[in-house]
């Protein structure tokens, strides 16, 4: 089965472990209680255990109809282990497993939890159309210059002339050297010279350290594109927000063109200097209601936006 560009994740996100007995589910290392692993809500506990191993029905047993879990541990509680070990029981006591049904995996587009070609194909569709009808429809209202918008259109579509488009086209010998000029280690693709190679990711996280924010990064263009706004509210604070975001991919790709014909060197503070006098510009001169200097930019971004 193939997937959209950037969700390699897409099928796991589909499936959902339903414990029965518990045969197939690992106690302390599976997500199957209120959506965290237990041994990362008690890891104190978990480091007491000599039970690391054992699925969940191995954890206890049913005497006379009743189920009884049973621990052991490496050496007695202390006090206050005790009392983190009387939360987990609290927390178990909504669990009951069932005598003789085993685990199951539920396919969450399918009402039947049951796994169909029509129902991944449909689920698919809604992805892909979602996705990009939001990104397409959103790209256009973007306070930033006209040339960089049709940049960061062509690059949704991987139109731009990476060197694996290059390749596909046939406007560079097959044998060419198709590495990315920043970590010349992977192949250089629009995907990963704009977001996951680690040069690039450093200038994002420099970015977001200036916001002020600690984000995981996706490697798609259109769910990063998406994401950069997710703390903001009004349409005027997503506008500014993706003024930077597309500064920030146009300061990329002209990096990656100065490496490549004049063999310039990636310094993170002078490229954070370009994206915060770019960005700044392009509002000033496209934002009716942006009204700061720069230096109230460059200190204080994400406080700015959130008063328009």
């Amino acid at each position: 089965m193939c997937f959209p560009q950037g969700n390699d994740s897409w099928f796991e996100d589909q499936l959902r472990r339903k414990v029965e007995q518990g045969d197939d589910t690992f106690f302390w290392s599976d997500v199957w209680l209120n959506n965290l692993k237990l041994s990362e809500r008690f890891p104190r506990l978990y480091s007491l255990s000599t039970q690391k191993e054992h699925s969940i029905k191995e954890m206890g047993s049913w005497q006379i109809g009743t189920w009884s879990w049973h621990f052991t541990w490496r050496r007695a509680l202390r006090d206050f282990e005790v009392e983190l070990f009387n939360q987990l029981l609290n927390i178990l006591q909504v669990f009951v497993p069932s005598a003789n049904t085993s685990d199951k995996w539920i396919w969450l587009p399918n009402p039947e939890g049951i796994y169909t070609v029509h129902s991944a194909y449909a689920s698919l569709l809604a992805l892909s159309t979602n996705t990009g009808g939001d990104v397409f429809k959103s790209l256009w209202y973007v306070p930033s210059p006209s040339n960089v918008l049709a940049f960061t259109w062509k690059m949704f579509h991987d139109r731009i002339q990476t060197r694996d488009n290059l390749r596909k086209r046939q406007a560079i010998p097959s044998q060419s050297d198709l590495r990315c000029p920043f970590c010349v280690s992977q192949e250089e693709t629009s995907s990963h010279l704009l977001f996951s190679c680690p040069l690039s990711w450093n200038v994002w996280m420099a970015c977001y350290k200036w916001f002020g924010f600690y984000t995981v990064l996706p490697k798609d263009g259109k769910e990063h594109f998406l994401q950069h706004i997710y703390p903001w509210r009004s349409n005027s604070q997503k506008q500014c927000a993706w003024v930077v975001w597309t500064a920030i991919i146009w300061a990329l790709w002209n990096l990656r063109n100065g490496s490549i014909f004049r063999n310039d060197q990636l310094d993170i503070d002078k490229v954070l200097d370009g994206i915060q006098f770019r960005s700044w510009s392009w509002l000033r001169g496209r934002k009716k209601d942006f009204h700061c200097s720069l230096y109230e930019w460059q200190v204080q971004p994400a406080l700015l936006i959130a008063a328009l």
